[in-house]
């Protein structure tokens, strides 16, 4: 059980491998926050790993696919940012929680972690790499819509946009606006 391994001094995380679920702490309430972690299958605490944060979607809920192999040198979380709150507020705080806990549990490499989210997470990944944009290497918006006032935050970091012409739901006047601002892909 998860109290005799603590009375043991046993970390846990440390034995774990591919796509798992945990949990981070919310100093905010004092809760525990939902995430989906991917680890390298021949992780090493002695290399220093990327870390891909995933910012989900409205409506889509991160679980993991327990027989997934990672075969890739990268740990990937997938925050649950309080459900669909566009991570603002406490979903967005749960976000920056969530990096500083996994930076905390495995060697991550602090100058190359980025960030990257679909639709809702996709105006996530714009809005929270606006706002602190010394945190992430790249950031990636799909479908995603951002803050006009921050855009120009990001002009110095490395930014894709996808977006189809026909999505119904998020206009793709949102990213041909920022690519506007921002120029190409820079």
């Amino acid at each position: 059980s998860l109290l005799r391994s603590l009375f043991n001094g046993r970390d846990l995380l440390a034995e774990k491998r591919n796509e798992f679920g945990w949990a981070h702490y919310s100093p905010t309430d004092q809760s525990g926050q939902p995430l989906v972690l991917s680890i390298p299958r021949d992780y090493s605490p002695q290399t220093r790993y990327p870390l891909l944060v995933l910012l989900h979607g409205l409506g889509q809920r991160p679980r993991p696919d327990p027989d997934r192999i990672c075969e890739e040198p990268v740990i990937r979380i997938w925050p649950w940012g309080r459900g669909d709150t566009g991570y603002r507020g406490l979903g967005a705080r749960d976000v920056w929680n969530a990096i500083e806990a996994v930076q905390s549990w495995y060697s991550i490499d602090p100058d190359r972690i980025l960030l990257m989210g679909f639709s809702m997470g996709g105006h996530g990944a714009w809005s929270l790499a606006a706002r602190r944009p010394y945190r992430f290497a790249a950031v990636g918006a799909v479908s995603g819509w951002p803050l006009p006032d921050l855009l120009l935050n990001l002009r110095d970091l490395p930014v894709h946009a996808l977006h189809g012409g026909r999505d119904e739901t998020v206009p793709v006047f949102f990213s041909r606006y920022a690519h506007a601002v921002l120029g190409p892909v820079n």
